[in-house]
């Protein structure tokens, strides 16, 4: 035990020297050094936090050249702990070379929730006119949250008019969660679409929603009897998140008590209980 625990020890010494040495070479005057140094910062994740300011300083003096693009993959890598760049990143994302624009949307993405202060700009971005960067920015969007509850409206429209970007659109105004009320009526509608995997996310955000979803019971009464299984087992746990309000889908959870699938028998049961909430708390 006592040898393991000073290789651990070992290790994080090792990685934090690396970490420092990769650090100074992001100042090298050969930009192929500056390049090599920034991605293997971007390997150590996490660990690389203390590189931050220094790949923020990398971005920002070479952004469209390889070294600002390795900073901004990087600063991806590290995650939340790179929220300091987010500044530098939201700029990043307004820049006329694709490419730079194509390098921090991914790492925004990463940062999750963090990124709250890139909101409108990614907002922006859901216009943009290069087919990756759009999603990126909705993944963005969806990781930051409740957060991110200005950007349902911009999300609204891209689910309903950008094949590319409809799926992550659902997941996205599913994590926003009750604050995406107002999207209720067209998740509905995509529970009724072609693409399953659309009309997964959408009964999915429906459950994150809750109590708002309520407006789309008689759609999720539909998918409760629909052959997919994870359909009928996101519309059974969508009930039992919106309560006393799917009344009207008593009866056909009634019937998916018998289902063949054990967990839409689990959450048919919990939406019954939630339904009769109300009358357990009679005097």
């Amino acid at each position: 035990m006592v040898v393991l625990l000073l290789i651990a020890g070992l290790c994080s010494c090792t990685t934090q020297e690396d970490v420092k040495s990769l650090t100074e070479q992001l100042k090298d005057e050969d930009p192929q050094v500056r390049i090599s140094a920034a991605r293997a910062l971007g390997r150590f994740g996490p660990e690389a936090a203390p590189a931050v300011e220094a790949l923020i300083e990398t971005l920002k003096d070479d952004a469209s050249g390889g070294g600002g693009l390795a900073a901004a993959w990087a600063l991806g890598r590290i995650g939340p702990g790179a929220a300091s760049a987010v500044e530098t990143l939201t700029e990043a994302l307004t820049d006329d070379d694709v490419f730079v624009r194509l390098a921090v949307a991914p790492a925004l993405v990463q940062i999750g929730a963090e990124a709250a202060p890139a909101v409108e700009v990614l907002i922006e971005a859901l216009q943009d006119g290069d087919f990756f960067v759009r999603p990126m920015a909705v993944m963005a969007l969806g990781n930051i949250g409740s957060e991110a509850a200005p950007a349902v409206e911009a999300l609204i429209e891209t689910l309903k008019d950008d094949a590319y970007g409809r799926l992550h659109a659902a997941r996205a105004l599913g994590r926003i969660g009750p604050e995406a009320a107002p999207a209720v009526e067209v998740l509905t509608e995509a529970l009724t679409g072609d693409n399953v995997f659309v009309r997964l996310a959408a009964a999915f955000a429906l459950v994150q929603i809750g109590a708002e979803a309520a407006p789309a019971v008689e759609v999720l009464i539909e998918a409760l009897q629909d052959d997919n299984d994870d359909l009928r087992l996101n519309a059974a746990f969508a009930f039992s998140e919106i309560g006393p309000a799917a009344a009207p889908a008593v009866e056909v959870l009634t019937e998916a008590l018998q289902d063949d699938n054990e967990e839409v028998r689990r959450y048919a049961a919990e939406a019954l209980r939630n339904i009769d909430s109300t009358s357990n708390k009679r005097p």
